[in-house]
């Protein structure tokens, strides 16, 4: 069993039904718990556009980390993300980001892990902190807490609500 932290964010309609659409359908390929972090409101990270609802789940999968890469993009496709075409940030319905694969680092053309940007985006780490301050990061060796502690973006995260599940 592979138990892994995805990253969850909406800016585009109903940003909280994408969120609940996404969790429900990353249910389906779960294999064990579910575990939700607050959903936080917060500005676009490197480009301008509309708010973001974020979130970041813990779960468990008998997917191996490539297998799970596809079928979130399946996912993302599901719920009317368009592909990148170009290497800039755009609005999206719904973005699924695979920030831990246990303990492992994976490094490759098409899938980094832990995501590379992880602890330099507040809007990350307080979800990510809901559900495990105490997580460390395989690469840097430091707690949740830690890179919260250290993190230099400023950008504006509230609690938007408290998330039980779908």
């Amino acid at each position: 069993m592979n138990e892994v932290y995805l990253s969850l964010g909406s800016n585009v309609a109903d940003r909280l039904q994408y969120l609940k659409n996404a969790c429900r359908h990353i249910s389906e390929i779960s294999s064990g718990e579910v575990i939700y972090s607050n959903i936080y409101e917060t500005s676009a990270w490197g480009f301008e556009s509309s708010e973001f609802l974020n979130m970041v789940i813990k779960t468990e999968t008998e997917l191996e980390a490539y297998v799970l890469l596809h079928e979130l993009q399946k996912i993302e496709k599901i719920l009317g993300r368009i592909s990148k075409t170009i290497d800039i940030y755009q609005s999206r319905t719904i973005d699924i980001d695979i920030l831990y694969f246990n303990n492992e680092i994976i490094t490759s053309p098409y899938l980094i892990i832990p995501h590379k940007l992880l602890n330099m985006r507040m809007f990350v780490l307080k979800p990510l902190n809901d559900i495990d301050p105490n997580f460390r990061h395989p690469g840097l060796g430091k707690t949740t807490c830690d890179l919260i502690k250290e993190c230099t973006d400023t950008s504006s995260v509230h609690l938007f609500c408290e998330f039980k599940g779908i």
